[in-house]
Order: structure tokens, then C-alpha cells, then sequence
């Protein structure tokens, strides 16, 4: 059966041209568009992988909808122009999330998308509360990433940890965005600054309150 591919895109010659593209690989077919996750998934078919445009949404929705895609069992793809795009083989296992650049060759974009269907069989559900400790997932924090989820995750705000690293607000909040990108991919999801701060305990990059 061929990989059914979806995208998140509100340009239409983007998304004409992602459809040619997989159209014209012979396991691949291109099974519909949408300006969100609910759009997408009204049209009937469900794909196997879905590229996603952060450019879309604010860190806050696409989160959201990558969880909801990988809650799914449905592979992602971030499909991004930013400077923040990272290799597909930086991102932590299990996963289900890949990321390419829109300005990385089409072979690649393919690869990615062969990728994000491959590392989203056999992953756990997304949000699952029985774990068993010794098996948590790690997640891979550059020392920068370890940095501010330390700071943020244990009360400061973006500006505080801006001005204790010596780094723009805005990158502070970019920071925190592919951290809760990587916990989503590592299938330990991170919505809030409270489920942060677990994540940062359990990693021991912040002291547990409890002990």
C-alpha cells in the first residue's frame, strides 16, 4: 500500500507542489490539504504522514497538532523555512517526527517523508500515563536548550532567562519550542510550564521538590 501523504499549508502553489511531488513516486500518493489538523482529517482519508508548516501557527497550536497527528499514529514532517530546521537524525527516538528544510532538495523532502513513516510504527501513544521509569525515552538538549528549560522550567519567565543567558527573548521562546518539540517526539509531551518542570526533574536538570 502506498505511503498516504497529507499537508498543513495555507499557500496554494505549496501544496500544488508537494502533490506533484509525491504523486511521482511510485509508493507514495497524495491524499489532501488543510489549514489545520481538523481540516485535514474532516476530508475522510487519514494520512500516514503529514508535512507540517510551523509557520502556520503559533508554538502553542503546533504542538497541539503534532500531538494530535502522532496520538494517531500518524507520522509528521516539519516542513519549515526557518533557521531553527534541524536534520532529521538530531531528533530524539522513539519518533514519528522528522524535519526538513523548504529549501533542501526534493529528494530529500522525499526521504524525510519515508522517514516520519517508518519511526511512527510501533511508537507508544502519545500522552500515555504507565510508564516504567527506567524506560522513559531520553531527550537529547543541546547545553543552550538544558539552559533555559533549567531556568524556565523551574520559574523564571522567557525575559528572566533572556537576560540570564545574555540572549534575546524571542530565542528564548525558540528554544522552548523545539524542547517541547523533542518531549513530543520522545513521546513524553510537555503543554504546560508544569509539565516542563517534570520533564526537567525526570531528566535531572531540575531538583524534585518531592524528595
Amino acid at each position: 500500500m502506498p505511503i498516504r501523504v497529507g499537508i498543513i499549508e495555507n499557500q496554494p502553489a505549496l501544496v500544488l507542489g508537494i502533490t506533484v511531488l509525491v504523486n511521482a513516486q511510485p509508493d507514495m500518493t497524495f491524499v489532501g490539504a488543510g489549514r489545520s489538523v481538523r481540516e485535514l482529517l474532516s476530508a475522510g482519508t487519514t494520512p500516514d504522514v503529514v508535512l507540517v508548516d510551523p509557520a502556520i501557527a503559533d508554538s502553542q497550536a503546533q504542538v497541539a497538532s503534532v500531538t494530535t497527528l502522532l496520538s494517531r499514529g500518524i507520522g509528521v514532517l516539519i516542513f519549515t523555512d526557518g533557521v531553527h530546521a534541524r536534520h532529521p537524525s538530531e531528533l530524539p527516538e522513539p519518533g514519528g517526527v522528522e524535519t526538513v528544510r523548504k529549501t533542501d532538495p526534493l529528494h530529500r523532502v522525499i526521504a524525510g517523508i519515508r522517514a516520519a513513516h517508518r519511526s511512527r510504527s510501533g511508537r507508544p501513544s502519545v500522552g500515555a500515563e504507565t510508564r516504567d521509569p527506567a524506560s522513559v525515552p531520553e531527550v537529547s538538549l543541546s547545553p543552550r536548550e538544558e539552559e533555559v528549560l533549567e531556568l524556565y522550567a523551574t520559574g523564571a519567565t522567557a525575559a528572566q532567562v533572556a537576560q540570564a543567558l545574555g540572549i534575546t527573548r524571542n530565542t528564548v521562546v525558540d528554544h522552548i519550542k523545539r524542547i517541547r518539540l523533542k518531549y513530543i517526539a520522545a513521546g513524553r509531551p510537555a503543554f504546560t510550564k508544569v509539565d516542563l518542570f517534570r520533564r526537567a526533574v525526570e531528566d535531572g536538570l531540575a531538583p524534585d521538590e518531592s524528595v
